[in-house]
């Protein structure tokens, strides 16, 4: 069984709270069933695949160190977050510009 490579840096600029802890549960999952492969070769359980080998080989180097996936994640979550307060900021203004409308038609 393959694990799918999921990035996080290609997550949309739209991703909810819900969508980016499903996609988070995703790559754990993954990295569960790569971690059992592994672990299944080196224990002589399965026969190893080398293009599974490879791409698990280019999947690791992309991420050089767990500060770089650190970072990535960092980066997501501020950026979900700002547009999130830009999201509720324009909403108030919208509001705002709504409600000054209405009553200036009434006056």
């Amino acid at each position: 069984e393959e694990a799918r490579a999921s990035d996080p840096a290609r997550l949309p600029a739209t991703t909810s709270g819900t969508e980016l802890f499903a996609e988070v549960a995703s790559i754990t999952d993954n990295l569960k069933v790569a971690k059992k492969y592994i672990n299944d070769v080196l224990a002589k359980k399965k026969i190893g695949d080398k293009r599974v080998g490879r791409e698990l080989a280019q999947a690791l180097s992309a991420l050089q160190s767990k500060d770089d996936a650190e970072e990535i994640r960092q980066n997501k979550m501020k950026d979900m977050l700002m547009i999130q307060y830009l999201a509720k900021m324009l909403h108030k203004q919208i509001a705002t510009l709504e409600s000054s409308s209405g009553a200036a038609q009434v006056a």
